[in-house]
């Protein structure tokens, strides 16, 4: 009875001795494994179990000894064709100490294993691939940042991160299409991953024109160097844009780098404030290099940090045009206006035109704020116009250079901050005086201020400009709007 339910089984039933030789195969072996079974008794399985296989053999002979119930394993077996196939093998022992053995062809089941697991393979990878250039995506780069912390506190080595954004890429869009600035952004992709050579480090577009680097292992000066050869091989693409003046007229990029010192990282500290900080801190100095001008790259250890505003070169000429400003300004309702509107179009409580004066700072126009005027250079106006573009401080409290509200705008709860130079033109085809700024403000921190806001400011302050100046005087140094 048994071996007619063995010769009738879809299955390849052995019989092995003690020495694992064959000693009865059933005629399914013909079938499966494209042998008669005279072929196969007397020989050792061994024989045709794929090499690369035959190390679970043993263990699973040992596991079925061990056991009173039947073991399995999965594996190939070569056919008498020569191709592989692949087999579940169920192992019982015998009181002998040989082993009776099934064997069932599961090539079909194993290949379509194989094409589900390649598609959701696939399928991963789409997820975390930018569908535009083929970099890693901003979820992949989320994952990845959390796990380098990680690593990184455990190993007790360093982390750096270079965040790069496209210089006034919203201008460039306009200007040239979005067909254009999609083959830009490819060519932008293109050049970082020529720049960053190691296998470990990951580039990702982080969102719309923004780039960033994960470096692990290299400290803040390593990566403002590959920073700088990232915006090097930028500038070298060569793409004109018109609309960045200031930058020869090419597709440039701001850089600001940032690391995490190995004393700084507690293995069983929270990741997410780890990476949080690298974050906040590579993109503090990513905005200070768009301020100073774009085109350069910033570590978070250049970003000023103290209460007291650098001196400005041509400071004479500068405080000649802020008079000249003030002359032409009688009209405090003008600006008082453009504050109003500031502060509306940004939805912020307050709103102020300043002058940046030899003594300190004066505000001339105001919305919901009352007449002020601070004395020194550690005023935020101060500090904005030590830069050609916005400055934006979200949390006052936080940064070093305003955390004394007194010596801020002389309001305690005064919080967040934006603003963008008033720039006077010089009347002799330079770039002009940065004499004052437009502001909006806030009594609690706020986020940064996104492209088009600061966009928005920075027109704003541009328009008073042209208002207050001659159209003649004011066309020879029009202030270049934030993108």
């Amino acid at each position: 009875m048994f071996r007619l339910l063995a010769e009738h089984t879809s299955d390849v039933v052995m019989r092995l001795d003690a020495s694992l030789i064959r000693r009865y195969v059933s005629p399914a072996s013909i079938r499966v494994l494209g042998y008669r079974p005279e072929e196969l008794v007397g020989g050792h399985p061994r024989g045709i179990i794929h090499a690369a296989d035959w190390p679970r053999i043993p263990p699973l002979l040992e596991a079925a000894r061990r056991s009173s119930e039947p073991v399995c394993e999965t594996y190939r077996v070569r056919h008498r064709d020569g191709q592989l196939i692949w087999v579940e093998g169920s192992y019982a022992v015998l009181a002998d100490g040989g082993f009776v053995v099934s064997l069932r062809d599961i090539t079909r089941r194993k290949l379509a294993e194989q094409r589900l697991e390649a598609a959701n393979a696939e399928l991963v990878l789409i997820a975390s691939r930018d569908g535009l250039t083929g970099l890693a995506n901003r979820r992949r780069f989320d994952e990845m940042l959390a796990a380098e912390v990680r690593r990184a506190a455990c190993k007790r080595h360093p982390l750096s991160l270079v965040l790069l954004d496209v210089d006034r890429f919203k201008l460039y869009n306009d200007g040239y299409g979005h067909q254009a600035g999609d083959d830009c952004l490819r060519l932008v992709a293109t050049a970082i991953g020529g720049a960053v050579r190691r296998p470990d480090d990951l580039v990702a577009r982080y969102g719309g024109e923004e780039f960033a680097v994960l470096l692990p292992g290299l400290d803040e000066n390593e990566a403002a160097a590959i920073g700088e050869r990232i915006r090097l091989a930028v500038r070298t693409l060569a793409l004109t844009h018109h609309a960045n003046r200031t930058c020869g007229g090419l597709v440039t990029a701001s850089v600001g780098c940032a690391g995490i010192r190995p004393e700084d990282l507690d293995p069983g500290g929270p990741v997410a404030d780890l990476a949080r900080k690298l974050l906040h801190e590579a993109d503090r100095a990513l905005y200070e290099g768009k301020r100073r001008g774009r085109d350069r790259v910033v570590r978070a250890s250049d970003v000023p940090s103290s209460p007291e505003a650098p001196a400005i070169d041509g400071e004479a000429a500068r405080l000649d045009a802020v008079a000249r400003f003030r002359d032409r300004c009688a009209d405090a309702a003008l600006l008082d206006r453009f504050a109003r509107i500031a502060a509306t179009l940004l939805d912020m409580p307050i709103g102020f035109v300043s002058l940046v004066e030899r003594d300190g700072v004066v505000v001339t126009g105001r919305h919901n704020l009352p007449p002020t005027r601070l004395p020194g250079r550690s005023a935020f106006c101060a500090h904005t116009i030590t830069g050609p573009e916005a400055l934006v401080v979200e949390d006052a409290r936080e940064d070093p250079r305003f955390r004394d509200g007194a010596k801020a705008l002389g309001v305690a709860a005064m919080r967040f901050y934006a603003g963008v130079p008033l720039v006077m033109p010089d009347g002799n085809g330079g770039g002009g005086h940065r004499v004052g700024a437009l502001c909006v403000a806030d009594n609690r921190p706020r986020a940064t201020l996104d492209a088009a806001q600061r966009l928005t400011l920075s027109t704003l302050a541009g328009m008073i400009v042209r208002e207050v100046v001659p159209a003649s005087d004011a066309e020879r140094a029009l202030p270049e709007p934030v993108s």
